[in-house]
This record gives C-alpha cells, sequence and structure tokens, in this order.
C-alpha cells in the first residue's frame, strides 16, 4: 500500500468512527416521544400514511422545541390533522387543549416547478411534563408514468431477549421496500 493511500484510509476511518455521536442520558434528554407510522401503498402508485405522535416534555429545551412544530409537503399531496390534543398528567383532569393550525404556501424561486406548503401546528402555554399527542393523515400522489417505486425505512431494532443473535444487530435494521405497479 502506497503512503498516500494509507493515509487516505487512516483519515476515512477516523471519520467514519466519530460520525455516530455520543448517545444523551435519559436524564438529559428534552423530550420523551412515541411515533406509529401506518402505511397503505395504493395500486395508482400513491401512498396513503397515517402518523400518531405523543410526546412528553421533560425540561425547558423540549417546551422550546415543541411550542411551534412545521412540516412541508409538495403542493399536490395532502397533509391533514385528524386530531391533537395538550394534557397535563400533573393536574387535575381538565379539558385537553388542542394546537393551533396554520397552513400557507412557500414562496416559489422557480416558476413551472412544484411549490410547497408548510402545515404549522403551534402549542401554546406548554410547561414541563405536558403531554402532547396528535395524529396526522398524509396522502402522497403518484409520480406519473412511474410503475415501480422504492422505499427505504429505517427502524430502530429491539435488543434481543435471547443470546443467540450477534450483537451488532440490535443497533439498527433498515427495510427496503420494492414493489411493481400493475395497471
Amino acid at each position: 500500500m502506497k503512503k498516500g493511500n494509507c493515509c487516505f484510509a487512516a483519515i476515512a476511518l477516523l471519520l467514519i468512527s466519530n460520525a455516530h455521536g455520543k448517545r444523551q442520558s435519559v436524564s438529559e434528554a428534552p423530550l420523551a416521544s412515541r411515533v406509529k407510522e401506518a402505511c397503505h401503498y395504493n395500486t395508482d402508485g400513491s401512498v396513503d400514511c397515517r402518523y400518531t405522535v405523543a410526546m412528553q416534555i421533560l425540561t425547558t429545551a423540549g417546551r422550546d422545541r415543541l411550542s411551534r412544530i412545521d412540516f412541508s409537503y409538495p403542493e399536490e399531496d395532502t397533509f391533514t390533522l385528524v386530531e391533537s390534543s395538550v394534557t397535563f398528567p400533573d393536574e387535575p383532569a381538565q379539558p385537553p387543549m388542542s394546537a393551533e393550525v396554520d397552513i400557507r404556501t412557500e414562496p416559489n424561486p422557480y416558476l413551472g416547478f412544484s411549490r410547497n406548503k408548510t402545515l404549522s401546528l403551534a402549542f401554546p402555554h406548554l410547561r414541563v411534563n405536558a403531554v402532547i399527542r396528535y395524529t396526522l393523515q398524509y396522502h402522497q400522489t403518484a409520480i406519473p408514468f412511474n410503475a415501480h417505486f422504492t422505499d427505504m425505512r429505517t427502524f430502530p431494532a429491539r435488543r434481543p431477549t435471547s443470546g443467540c443473535v450477534p450483537d451488532n444487530l440490535h443497533r439498527r435494521a433498515a427495510a427496503v421496500l420494492s414493489c411493481e405497479v400493475t395497471r
């Protein structure tokens, strides 16, 4: 191996080893979240997804992060808020507050191309320990004349309960879905 190749390999190895950041401890985490996603791939190539999200604010940094949540999507697609609520588990039961919804079209610097829209959810008067729940429905329109699609999803793998699985398999698992659409 030449000297230049050796240095390149050492630098590449150094960059790869530092690519994954240090995990944050649970006591320092600003949010706790649970996300459920269900998607249906239609025969015309369009995709219907439903996202259900529950987040609890653990610190003031989490409150600042969740005071407003923005979702950007192409103008041809539909993105709707099905339901939203904010509850405070430390207080007596009261009706949940809902999010303020704002939908606007982003400016388009390139005329003739698809524009994006932004759906914004604003949650006023948030406090630490507040639990935010919302459900979103997303319809992604089909790409014309496209009879094949590939969709890559990354799932956090769960730690195996038995010791028979190699240790490196519990980190992350990726699934690639490739389908042929018949008409």
